[in-house]
């Protein structure tokens, strides 16, 4: 019988990275985890971090080209790259960094530090970016620490635009309701930021995390306290990646979430999780804390949460895996948590607790990095001449699915359409989200 082999054939970058580019992680005190090989595994850094750290992996491999933990820039083979010790933030800011692609050239990477403000007064600030060359097996910095700007919180987060073409890196005021969106282009970065301001009782943001949603139309800011308690600060705002302008700010920490450091949105991007604790002291009990962002208004919002409390624990830093699921720093440095299932409600999303063997390892942060919206794909699959096949990705509420060409399709308006082919057939999966962006991949069979 004549056999067709069924051949994944990714055209465009976005799919690519949504399964490799943060296939390696570092963090903490030498711990890491690959997903490469599908489920992850630990593996041993050379990292030394209390909070923040970025890692850039080959888009191709999943194997670490670049990591940081804002003050030194380490190589694939462990070594400082030459002019990588001079970096601007530190070990002990909340997200210190976040590696962003070059759109124009692939070979090379952008790094944005945040400042370390542990100190008073901080050494240092301001916002920073580096250019950096990974033409030649050893890379290189061609610049470093090019100003970005003054009184900048310890919050970074980075995205993808509507087009796909280009990139939106936030950073946040350190004392002002105010968030500014620096767009990067294969000419460079625009270093006049779009510049958003909203209503907020509070004057302090430095520590804490800021995440953009995997379907690119939110933006969470969590803040963890004043000078001297926790506060109730988590909002949520509608983000346009089109323009990079944020808006629609809601507080929905209500009167049950204080001191929150960490955040992730599920993959569906219809949770949001936060790790603090119950009330305003730092000896409050520690808790996860899960919103229903589909739930209406800001005070509905609010009170759709789900607390899971952890006694005397704490929770801290919070990163969705390119697996789907969201990783936690817990209890410092005992121990890395999961949530295995995010997009459930409630106790369904399966909390696991001391996974994957990082006893000791894991201290406040994990690895700062784009989330990707991920469209998944099994690699390689064969069909038989006249048969049936199942082709594309797990259908996600809030998405708009079309095919071409439809011959052969059940149906060219779902994720999943079972493929009878007659030939072989290039088919192109466009994935649309609310505000219209796009993500493609191609399928031969």
């Amino acid at each position: 019988m004549y056999k067709l082999l069924l051949l994944f054939c990714i055209i465009t970058a976005s799919t690519l990275h949504a399964q490799i580019e943060n296939a390696t992680w570092y963090f903490g005190k030498y711990g890491g985890l690959k997903f490469t090989a599908g489920n992850p595994f630990p593996i041993t850094g050379k990292i030394d971090t209390w909070e923040g750290c970025a890692v850039y992996s080959d888009p191709i491999t999943g194997d670490p080209l670049l990591y940081t933990d804002g003050k030194k820039l380490w190589n694939s083979n462990n070594t400082v790259v030459p002019g990588g010790d001079t970096l601007k933030s530190g070990i002990s800011s909340t997200q210190c960094s976040i590696f962003v692609p070059d759109p124009g050239n692939p070979k090379r990477v952008y790094l944005f530090t945040t400042p370390d403000l542990t100190f008073i007064p901080p050494s240092d600030p301001r916002g920073f970016y580096s250019y950096i060359s990974l033409e030649t097996p050893s890379p290189s910095m061609l610049s470093a620490n090019t100003m970005l700007g003054a009184d900048f919180s310890e919050k970074i987060t980075a995205v993808k635009d509507c087009s796909g073409s280009a990139y939106w890196v936030l950073y946040h005021h350190r004392y002002l309701p105010k968030i500014y969106a620096y767009k990067v282009t294969s000419t460079g970065v625009t270093t006049t930021p779009v510049i958003s301001t909203y209503s907020s009782v509070y004057a302090a943001f430095t520590v804490g995390g800021m995440k953009i949603s995997p379907d690119r139309s939110k933006l969470a800011v969590v803040t963890e306290s004043n000078a001297s308690n926790y506060i109730a600060s988590i909002t949520v705002f509608d983000f346009n990646s089109n323009t990079g302008a944020v808006s629609n700010a809601r507080n929905i920490a209500g009167t049950s979430s204080y001191g929150n450091y960490g955040v992730s949105f599920s993959p569906d991007s219809k949770k949001l999780y936060t790790s603090g604790a119950i009330d305003r002291f730092p000896t409050s009990e520690g808790a996860l804390f899960q919103f229903d962002l589909d739930a209406g208004n800001e005070t509905a919002i609010a009170n759709s949460v789900f607390i899971k409390k952890f006694g005397s624990s704490r929770i801290f830093g919070m990163q969705l895996g390119p697996d789907g699921k969201i990783y936690v720093s817990a209890d410092k440095p005992t121990q890395l948590d999961v949530i295995e299932k995010p997009n459930a409600k409630g106790d369904s999303i399966s909390y696991k607790r001391n996974v994957l063997n990082q006893s000791f390892k894991c201290v406040l942060g994990l690895p700062n990095v784009i989330e990707y919206q991920t469209v998944k794909n099994t690699d390689t699959a064969y069909v038989c001449l006249n048969s049936s096949v199942k082709i594309g990705t797990v259908p996600q509420a809030g998405f708009t699915y079309l095919w071409s060409p439809s011959t052969g399709l059940s149906n060219p308006t779902i994720a999943n359409p079972i493929a009878t082919p007659t030939t072989p057939t290039l088919y192109t999966l466009q994935v649309f989200n609310a505000q219209g962006c796009v993500s493609t991949q191609s399928i031969y069979i």
